[in-house]
């Protein structure tokens, strides 16, 4: 008894994104209320070019070495992220065995296609994936670097608030490479 099939060919644009990110936090002292450490920090985001993509959330990002550094001034969280998208044109080859009505033949070829589709955009996005994740550690040294900058910037600005509430400041003198710091108060 031999079996009779339908096979179309179907031209589908598959969409696919893959993403890879890691989340630190930013370490930091007890130098004054948590509010004003966040305002600082805020102060040193904007300063060296973060921006807020969400005002609502309150992450400020910038693109490091490739990758989307997010940085909020209330947790201190910074999220490093790299990100992949791909538009396709695929040619689907759908195979289905005949059946009884011409719904029942629609609802098999709708889900044989269905399943090819999704067969398809997961490789894709396994592939995307791949990517996101050699690039994000390709970008790790860059973003460390910025981060470390960012780390000595915000902290080295809450001790200079700090030494300003405690007294007269009579000198500065900062290395931001050698990542030190000297003040001179009168008390």
């Amino acid at each position: 008894m031999s079996q009779t099939y339908t096979v179309e060919m179907a031209q589908v644009e598959i969409v696919a994104a893959g993403c890879d990110s890691i989340t630190t936090r930013l370490s930091s002292l007890s130098i004054l209320p948590e509010a004003a450490l966040a305002d600082c920090l805020a102060k040193v985001l904007a300063a060296s070019g973060y921006s807020s993509s969400e005002p609502a959330e309150g992450r400020l990002s910038r693109l490091v070495a490739g990758a989307r550094v997010e940085i909020d001034p209330r947790t201190k969280e910074v999220r490093v992220s790299v990100a992949r998208e791909a538009v396709q044109d695929e040619l689907v080859k759908v195979r289905v065995e005949r059946m009884g009505s011409q719904s029942e033949l629609a609802n098999a070829k709708r889900e044989s296609l269905s399943r090819a589709i999704e067969g398809k955009n997961r490789d894709l996005e396994e592939d995307l994936a791949r990517e996101a994740t050699a690039e994000l550690g390709k970008a790790l040294p860059g973003v460390r670097a910025e981060i470390e900058a960012i780390n000595h910037r915000w902290l080295a600005e809450a001790i200079k608030r700090k030494a300003a509430q405690l007294g007269e400041v009579r000198r500065v003198e900062e290395n931001e490479a050698e990542r030190t710091l000297t003040i001179s108060i009168k008390i």
